[in-house]
Order: structure tokens, then C-alpha cells, then sequence
């Protein structure tokens, strides 16, 4: 007989419900900030779980939002039909097993038809889609002429004059010498990427 799921989700006090003091899973601010932004938008979507004495088995994140937020109640669904080492491991569990490596080119995919406000709602970086973006072109050139990339040198450096867009630079150096020069350059201009020094520096 197959498994068949049945749980009845309530609206709780959020004054009611506790954390768990031994939480392992740590909320920084700029993440409670930006899950209480995520749930102004598109409302309270994901339940809390609580044992039995209504502390939070999963969603404290989203708990800490709520709070931000204003919320006076929030949708939970009780596990007390867990014992307390179940609890504890699906605790875990429920943290450990949402780590996964992302698909960043079908990611960006999505990013890029966003607008602004809902782009900052992802916890996406906008340097993330950039040097993805960047990637895939270089990719594109290298397959287009025939490049094999896997014998240059890869020095990516941070670009100051777009701070706000963390906007970052690429140079790939089949010349190991060439690659160790540039190198030092950055390195004594603390990184910056003054473009008139670099080229008079690649063609000396």
C-alpha cells in the first residue's frame, strides 16, 4: 500500500510558536530581510512545521519574516505524530537535502526576463548572472573559432568604476608570462582596472 500523505494545516499565533534554541540553521539579517520582502509580494506560500508544544520544526526563516512583516497569524502544520528523534532529524533533514548545485544557465534563463523589483526578490546577485552571461559568450567565441580554453590562464578582476553592479572583467592569457605580468599589475593597483595602463601594458 503506498504512502498517502494527510496533514491538517491551521493558522497559529505568531506569538504562540517558539524556535528552537539548538536551530543549526543560521538567518543573517539581509536573508530574514529579504524572505519578509519575498512574502509582502507573493504572500505566506510555505507552512510552518511545529512538534507538538508548537515549537518550529521548519521555518524559522520564514517565522522571523513573518514577525518583520506584521503578520499576527501564520499557516502551520503540526508533526506531532513524530517522536522527538524523528523531529530532530527531519529538522535536519529538511535543511540539509534542499543543498543542491543550481543550473545557473537555466537560472539565468529566467533572471533575465525579470524586472527589476522582481529580480531582487530571487536572493540572486547580480554579479552571478553576469559572470554566467559572460561565460556563455566566451564559450560561444571559443566554440565559434575553435578555441580550446582549457590551455589559457583566467584572471577575473573586479571592475570599481560599476561598484553597484559588482561588475567584473576576464582576460584569458595563452602566455603563462603574459598572464604573470597582468597579474602583478592588478595586484599593485590594488585591482583596479584602469583600461589605458592595461593596454599600453599588453602591447609593450
Amino acid at each position: 500500500m503506498g504512502y498517502s500523505p494527510k496533514f491538517n494545516m491551521i493558522n497559529i499565533d505568531i506569538k504562540k510558536i517558539k524556535p528552537y534554541e539548538k536551530n543549526a540553521k543560521k538567518h543573517p539579517a539581509s536573508q530574514i530581510k529579504q524572505i519578509a520582502d519575498s512574502i509582502k509580494r507573493f504572500g505566506f506560500k510555505q507552512p510552518l512545521v511545529l512538534d507538538k508544544d508548537n515549537v518550529i520544526v521548519v521555518g524559522h526563516g520564514r517565522w522571523e519574516a513573518a514577525k518583520i512583516v506584521g503578520l499576527k497569524e501564520v499557516p502551520c502544520i503540526s508533526a506531532e505524530d513524530l517522536t522527538p528523534e524523528e523531529i530532530k532529524a527531519y529538522r535536519l533533514a529538511d535543511n540539509k537535502l534542499n543543498e543542491s548545485p543550481w543550473e545557473m544557465g537555466l537560472a539565468v534563463g529566467d533572471l533575465k526576463e525579470l524586472d527589476e523589483d522582481l529580480f531582487s526578490l530571487t536572493g540572486f546577485d547580480m554579479s552571478e548572472v553576469d559572470s554566467e552571461i559572460a561565460a556563455d559568450e566566451i564559450n560561444q567565441i571559443a566554440s565559434d573559432r575553435d578555441i580550446d580554453l582549457g590551455k589559457y590562464n583566467v584572471l577575473t578582476v573586479e571592475a570599481p568604476e560599476a561598484p553597484r553592479l559588482k561588475a567584473r572583467a576576464s582576460f584569458y592569457f595563452e602566455d603563462i608570462k603574459e598572464f604573470r605580468k597582468v597579474k602583478k599589475f592588478f595586484s599593485e593597483s590594488n585591482g583596479r582596472l584602469d583600461t589605458k595602463k592595461l593596454c599600453d601594458l599588453i602591447n609593450d
